[in-house]
């Protein structure tokens, strides 16, 4: 029966505005049952009632043209909040008017997560009548394949994705099946916590030469560097003898003297998290070591 009231419809439709043509379907049935709504909604109230559609079935002799069927199975079966009055939205459901929306500032998602952690990307498109969700990755269907990781799309057609690693971070995009032209993108940030490491781990250095400690710190995004002596910032005391070097990655410690000695400890911070490491500095004469290790012997 729906089907044949559209195909009136349609041929209404064609003889009004000669058109013959019209490349989204769901547009022209969204049209058509618009029409038909309007058409329908005698006193234009915004509903349509068992008079109105009383006064259809006279007008456009539909009662020998349903067989089984009557334009009262509209109110029977389509009538969801059973008021006894056919909405527009009933109409749109009733007859399959799939209606998808996709606000503009979410048509971008940017999602961060931490090795290791699980993500949850949901589906912002929204809309009657939604068509299940279809995840894509590199043009790939992911609904369709067996993956340990990504195995659970959920009722509301949210991607979980377990246990992160740097192998997910990338690009997703998510769209009602047969309705791709209006897509989401997500963007998954995967951030790795700092692993830094120090060198030398302890060095010993005579009065009036340089010494140089060095930190290496690995993580995503990069980590912020930072230096304590005996853990206290060194930056208020930074100076053309103590200078930091390659983006605060090195310190230099030009002449140094008896009271440089100490432990340098790197600290690597980013989103992630944070790791440190400790590189010791000893000042010392090599004719007093000398001299104590003598006394030492001795003893």
């Amino acid at each position: 029966m729906k089907n044949f009231l559209l195909d009136l419809q349609n041929r209404r439709y064609m003889l009004q505005t000669r058109e013959r043509h019209f490349e989204d379907k769901m547009a022209l049935k969204k049209l058509l049952v618009d029409q038909m709504f309007k058409y329908y909604d005698a006193d234009n109230n915004g509903l349509v009632d068992s008079n109105e559609l009383t006064q259809v079935i006279k007008q456009d002799e539909l009662g020998k043209d349903l067989s089984d069927c009557s334009l009262f199975d509209l109110l029977k079966y389509d009538d969801y909040n059973s008021d006894k009055h056919l909405g527009l939205e009933e109409f749109y459901r009733a007859f399959q008017v799939i209606q998808l929306n996709l606000p503009e500032d979410q048509r971008v998602s940017t999602t961060a997560a931490t090795v290791g952690q699980s993500a949850v990307l949901s589906c912002a498109i929204q809309g009657t009548l939604r068509p299940p969700i279809i995840w894509k990755r590199n043009n790939v269907a992911l609904n369709n394949l067996d993956l340990e990781d990504i195995n659970d799309f959920g009722d509301d057609g949210s991607l979980y994705i377990t246990k992160i690693t740097t192998t997910h971070m990338g690009n997703y995009t998510c769209y009602a099946d047969g309705y791709e032209r209006l897509y989401q993108t997500h963007i998954l940030q995967v951030n790795v916590p700092p692993v830094i490491r120090v060198f030398p781990e302890s060095q010993a250095r005579e009065p009036g030469v340089t010494a140089s400690l060095r930190c290496h710190a690995e993580g995503i995004p990069n980590p912020v560097l930072g230096w304590l002596k005996n853990g206290i910032d060194i930056t208020p005391k930074l100076s053309k003898q103590l200078t930091l070097q390659a983006n605060g990655s090195e310190v230099h410690i030009s002449n140094v003297r008896y009271e440089d000695t100490g432990a340098y400890t790197c600290i690597a911070k980013n989103e992630a998290g944070v790791d440190e490491d400790i590189s010791s500095l000893f000042v010392e004469d090599s004719a007093r070591k000398t001299l104590a290790n003598i006394l030492w012997r001795e003893e």
